[in-house]
């Protein structure tokens, strides 16, 4: 497992291929386990558009404030599985990669 010291810098591209799924399991008891989350990507040039991790995180606190965040980044030839909020005091981690859907 690889700790991401700047969130802000793994970035995802919607043109790039990038399929990602979000699930989030808020610490809270009022709300379900696991939650799948549609975050809201960022309008890039030409057309694309970008999300990285910090954007991720920041939305999904906006709604669950703490919560264990899983997200799924994929592309056509590779893909990395990155997690948060796992570890008390972690940040995000990278805890796998995979081959792409390609």
């Amino acid at each position: 497992m690889e700790s991401i010291e700047n969130p802000k810098d793994i970035k995802f591209y919607n043109m790039g291929g990038a399929d990602i799924i979000v699930i989030v399991s808020p610490n809270n008891t009022e709300s379900p386990f696991n939650v799948l989350f549609n975050p809201t990507w960022n309008n890039f040039e030409e057309g694309d558009k970008t999300l990285t991790l910090d954007d991720i995180f920041q939305q999904v606190n906006r709604i669950y404030r703490e919560a264990v965040i899983l997200v799924i980044a994929e592309y056509p030839l590779r893909g990395n599985i990155y997690r948060y909020g796992n570890y008390e005091g972690a940040g995000w981690i990278e805890v796998g990669t995979m081959d792409g859907y390609a």
